[in-house]
């Protein structure tokens, strides 16, 4: 008996009986047939219904992500090479969830350990949690990448310069290099003087 739960009400009881019409993973359905009873003086009333229910798994999965990140550089590139964190998903029905990775450049599914390659600047990596009833849920983050490799310097070596009636020659920056390169971007070469024997204004400062 359902109800009463006590004997604060005599003479009246609640009662349901459940049959499992059909069930999957993702939806569950019951019909309910309830009965009240009431009895007094002597007679008896009976009512009975019947209650169709649908239980939907219409709940997306928790997902949780790392906190934002950044990295330099792998050696000789303008990238880097990101290893994932774990991520967790939870779901309250279901245990086979699905974790995609999103990316700048990619779209994978998940693996615990997985290297991702990712260009110089701010990447946002975006992952889904997916349940087997087709729910999704998302979380993302931001991974920046800053080159902090330093340029290779190549430098033409015992140029000779003649100088004009004034006794000065002036020298460019590409007279001297002989193929200086940076894995992300070479922006501006710049050269100077070591000393300055002749006391010129700005000789030793780069330009």
């Amino acid at each position: 008996v359902l109800w009463p739960p006590s004997n604060l009400y005599c003479n009246l009881g609640i009662s349901y009986i459940d049959r499992e019409l059909a069930s999957t993973p993702c939806t569950r359905s019951i019909l309910r047939e309830w009965t009240v009873l009431n009895w007094y003086c002597g007679q008896d009333g009976m009512e009975n219904f019947v209650q169709n229910i649908l239980i939907v798994d219409d709940e997306a999965p928790a997902i949780s992500c790392p906190v934002d990140a950044t990295i330099g550089t792998s050696s000789m590139s303008c990238s880097a090479f990101y290893e994932i964190p774990v991520i967790e998903a939870f779901d309250g029905c279901q245990n086979d969830i699905s974790i995609n990775v999103k990316y700048p450049g990619g779209f994978e599914n998940y693996a615990e350990g997985m290297e991702i390659e990712l260009a110089e600047g701010e990447n946002t990596i975006e992952f889904t949690a997916i349940d087997i009833c087709g729910n999704a849920n998302s979380c993302s983050f931001t991974v920046t990448v800053i080159d902090d490799e330093q340029p290779i310097v190549l430098c033409n070596n015992d140029l000779n310069f003649s100088l004009n009636g004034e006794g000065i020659a002036i020298v460019y920056p590409d007279m001297f290099d002989n193929g200086s390169l940076d894995e992300c971007n070479l922006e501006l070469i710049e050269i100077a003087r070591m000393d300055d024997p002749c006391e010129i204004d700005g000789n030793t400062e780069f330009g």
